[in-house]
């Protein structure tokens, strides 16, 4: 039989009568395609492939169902599919790649794509807003308070030193702003979050630094208590802002 280059729906039928529905923009194209995969036991679809295994190529039979307009075939893919029930079909909804096992290949290629890939500020910006709309509720931060009770990710895992080090570098000895401090504020009242006052936080943050004593290795500074151990080739004094 001649297929034709046009669009349209098409199945492959096998001698147990289970079929696989599709559609394709051209069916003689896309026919190929399948019957090649198929002969090199690499089609994408399992079920598929199990079959034309088991009945061979002589078992099954490609027929055209309908021919379509290209904007049309996923309506009629569908319809195919939920009159039919093809026994072969991964998906049942037409367009879907629901189901399909994605290989590492596959993976490692999307992943390439998406390196580097930043969104545009005004998606950025658009998130962010609503972000700080967003009102959590009390029942909700309780739900997700219980939902991490004995979470025991990472349990025992204790940092060595030199990550301590390194993770407060970029924290320790820097002061808020009280634009940065007032934002944040407001950020967490819309929230609904518990806000403490400016003056309050501030207090606290002046009580844990009492008793202690800036140290530097030359590149990071932190914080020693006052009966600490000073590391070796460490020194009292900043690297940032002075002794």
């Amino acid at each position: 039989m001649i297929i034709s280059k046009t669009s349209g729906i098409y199945a492959w039928t096998s001698l147990s009568g289970g079929q696989y529905i599709g559609s394709a923009v051209n069916l003689r194209r896309r026919k190929k395609d399948h019957g090649t995969s198929l002969r090199q036991g690499t089609h994408k679809n399992i079920k598929l492939q199990r079959a034309w295994n088991k009945y061979g190529e002589e078992g099954f039979e490609f027929s055209v169902l309908l021919i379509c307009e290209k904007k049309d075939l996923l309506f009629f893919e569908q319809r195919a599919v939920d009159i039919l029930k093809p026994k072969y079909n991964i998906c049942l909804i037409a367009g879907s790649k629901l189901g399909v096992p994605t290989s590492e290949e596959t993976k490692r290629k999307q992943a390439l794509a998406m390196a580097g890939r930043k969104p545009p500020k005004s998606t950025r910006d658009a998130v962010s807003r609503s972000n700080k709309e967003r009102v959590v509720s009390f029942e909700t931060r309780q739900l997700m308070s219980l939902a991490h009770m004995g979470n025991s990710y990472a349990l025992g895992y204790k940092q060595t030193e030199e990550h301590k080090f390194k993770s407060t570098k970029h924290f320790v000895g820097t002061t808020k702003s009280e634009e940065e401090l007032k934002r944040r504020t407001e950020t967490r009242k819309a929230r609904g979050w518990f806000v403490r006052p400016l003056d309050e936080i501030r207090k606290s943050l002046s009580n844990a630094q009492k008793g202690k004593r800036w140290i530097t290795d030359g590149l990071i500074d932190r914080l020693l208590k006052k009966d600490g151990i000073l590391p070796v080739g460490w020194h009292f004094g900043r690297t940032n802002g002075g002794h």
